[in-house]
């Protein structure tokens, strides 16, 4: 009798720890249904536009770029918003590298991480993540009364990403870029004006 005890004990443990993840990990299953939707419109589009508010923190220094992008991950366009003195820089962000321009303004990308995650370069490293990057852990949390998709992943062995959407529009709210487990880059994202 202790031993069918035992065993039903463990089939039930079992069965709970497979396809019980809804109640133990808060609904899994939602954010999975909503990660594979967000990552369907993200690769309909044929372009993305984003704006945000980006800090890059480079341990001795920061500073605070006011940011809009259009394109994809390997072809798009860049242009500096804030601060005034260089508001008006584009950069061309074509196949991982960029170019800059403008009548003799120049914009700090320097190396953040060891993989050169840069302000040019987060939000195109961004958008290549939620297009197609592994996805690490994905959840649902609140951001006041509103439910947020937070979705994470590795850019590369010590870069990592976390990026809190609407649950319902799929508009980013913030990314967070770490390297080794430091804060590095954060992005607040902007709603676009029409």
């Amino acid at each position: 009798m202790r031993q069918v005890v035992s065993l039903a004990l463990m089939t039930v443990l079992l069965t709970a720890s497979i396809f019980g993840c809804e109640s133990v990990n808060g609904g899994n299953a939602r954010a999975e249904q909503l990660t594979l939707d967000l990552r369907a419109a993200i690769i309909a589009a044929e372009t993305v536009t984003l704006r945000a508010t980006v800090t890059a923190d480079y341990g001795d220094r920061a500073y605070t770029f006011g940011l809009l992008f259009s394109g994809t991950e390997n072809d798009g366009t860049l242009e500096v918003q804030s601060p005034e003195s260089i508001a008006g820089v584009t950069c061309a962000v074509r196949d991982g590298g960029a170019t800059l321009k403008f009548d003799g303004a120049e914009l700090d990308t320097g190396r953040i991480a060891d993989d050169a995650v840069s302000p040019v370069s987060a939000l195109p490293t961004l958008l290549a993540q939620w297009r197609s990057g592994f996805i690490d852990s994905m959840t649902i949390e609140k951001i006041g009364d509103a439910d947020a998709l937070l979705i994470a992943s590795r850019i590369t062995d010590t870069v990592s990403q976390k990026t809190w959407f609407d649950a319902k529009t799929f508009a980013p709210i913030r990314s967070e870029i770490s390297e080794g487990g430091r804060l590095v880059i954060k992005c607040d994202f902007l709603a676009l004006s029409k």
